[in-house]
């Protein structure tokens, strides 16, 4: 817990996105190392990993926490944690975001729960801008899959060509970059929809097992993913 603490006391991002919360016990020790930051947990999971968020609140004010997709264990194992972040210094810039971790393992149907999951991802981005004229939506976490997988096989349809948006990470990964450490691929990613978030955003994996001791073993066998938001020109 003092490893992650000291990785985030130095890159200091506004809003963290996590996966792979063991216990709520293991997320209250990690919120209250913290002092800097405000944790939100999903209420459900699949028995023994949960999503979460961190936020600043010098930075950000989060509200409207919500778990999705709770009934829907075969598309979300993990139950999506979604939230409105807005500007402390101008509340009237803001977005949705979405924290997921889809299913894992390379089996045919594991792929087709993550495609599942992509499909609905892309709906419930559609309803939200309904609701919305200029929402902008932000879906950040482990996907468990790349982006650049032939068509044939690739679980993200919608998602990849969505005509008001993209993956911020599909650029570092066309690049050589990778996540997982063990398999040197890239499943971590994030999503952007509205405004211009895709044409003025970025992102880039950080490979902090090269200077943290002791990385895999303490923090993660995944490098986070850093993503900078602007949503104007």
């Amino acid at each position: 817990m003092t490893t992650v603490a000291a990785i985030l006391d130095e890159l200091r991002p506004d809003v963290v996105a996590l996966q792979e919360i063991g216990s709520e016990a293991d997320w209250q020790t990690l919120d209250g190392v913290l002092a800097d930051y405000e944790g939100l947990l999903a209420t459900s999971g699949d028995g023994f990993v949960r999503v979460g968020l961190l936020a600043r609140p010098d930075r950000v004010i989060v509200s409207d926490p919500q778990t999705l997709f709770q009934s829907d264990d075969y598309a979300f194992p993990r139950a999506m944690l979604s939230a409105r972040v807005a500007s402390a210094s101008d509340p009237s810039r803001d977005f949705l975001i979405g924290v997921v971790h889809l299913k894992a393992q390379l089996d045919q149907e594991s792929a087709d729960r993550r495609r599942d999951a992509c499909i609905k991802l892309d709906a419930w981005v559609k309803e939200q801008q309904e609701l919305s004229v200029d929402e902008e939506i932000v879906i950040a976490g482990d996907f468990n899959d790349e982006l650049t997988d032939p068509v044939s096989w690739n679980v993200f349809g919608p998602l990849l060509t969505a005509t008001d948006g993209g993956f911020l990470t599909l650029e570092p990964e066309q690049a050589g970059g990778y996540t997982y450490i063990p398999f040197t691929s890239f499943i971590d990613h994030v999503h952007v929809r509205g405004g211009a978030l895709l044409q003025n955003s970025s992102a880039q994996a950080l490979p902090l097992e090269q200077d943290v001791s002791g990385y895999v073993s303490t923090v993660s066998d995944h490098r986070p993913v850093l993503a900078r938001l602007r949503f104007e020109p």
